[in-house]
């Protein structure tokens, strides 16, 4: 592979820049996932330079959902965990985002739930926490947000500062009281009491 291969995504319109020629990016060891976007097939990015092209491709597009939670590291449920496609979504005025490997949404964001991270443009881990709720059971849920808050001292052998406060993700639901999983939705039991 050519040694300037970055690793994790990257724009096709990026391989001029990246002195990359039409013929290296359509070798073996590149793949395709989606039109104008490559990953080599071997990267040992992080999930966000994996998905990185993908935050690129359009400046109102931003990663939801299980895309979000996998950068941030919050746990998912295993049956979520091995759907790899990408959650992107416009504001709820434009299109949802159409392409392979890509499950749109059309959402409104109010300030502070889109924030940038480790180079991405992505929902808020309590944003994430709150899309999340309309897809998981209550056990599902209360897992993610426990991985949400949680904190670990420094003398834990891997310590570790919580990505929200409780209030935080109590909070979220209060500002979005029309979503209809926050309403109960069927479920029951209820993570926000």
């Amino acid at each position: 592979m050519p040694p300037q291969l970055p690793n994790g995504s990257f724009l096709v319109d990026d391989a001029a820049r990246l002195g990359l020629s039409v013929k290296q990016l359509t070798r073996d060891g590149i793949f395709a996932p989606s039109r104008g976007i490559r990953v080599p097939l071997h990267s040992t990015g992080s999930v966000a330079d994996n998905v990185r092209a993908y935050s690129r491709l359009d400046p109102t597009c931003v990663l939801t959902h299980s895309t979000s939670a996998r950068i941030f590291c919050i746990c998912l449920p295993g049956w979520m965990d091995r759907d790899w496609r990408i959650h992107m979504a416009r504001p709820a005025d434009g299109c949802k985002p159409r392409r392979r490997n890509v499950v749109g949404h059309q959402l409104s964001f109010k300030p502070g739930e889109v924030v940038m991270f480790d180079g991405v443009r992505l929902t808020s881990p309590a944003r994430t926490w709150l899309d999340l709720a309309a897809l998981l059971s209550i056990d599902e849920l209360v897992a993610a947000g426990d991985s949400i808050v949680v904190e670990h001292g420094e003398d834990f052998p891997v310590p570790r500062q919580a990505l929200a406060a409780i209030a935080d993700l109590k909070g979220i639901v209060g500002r979005h009281p029309g979503i209809p999983a926050c309403a109960g939705s069927g479920r029951r039991g209820s993570p926000w009491t």
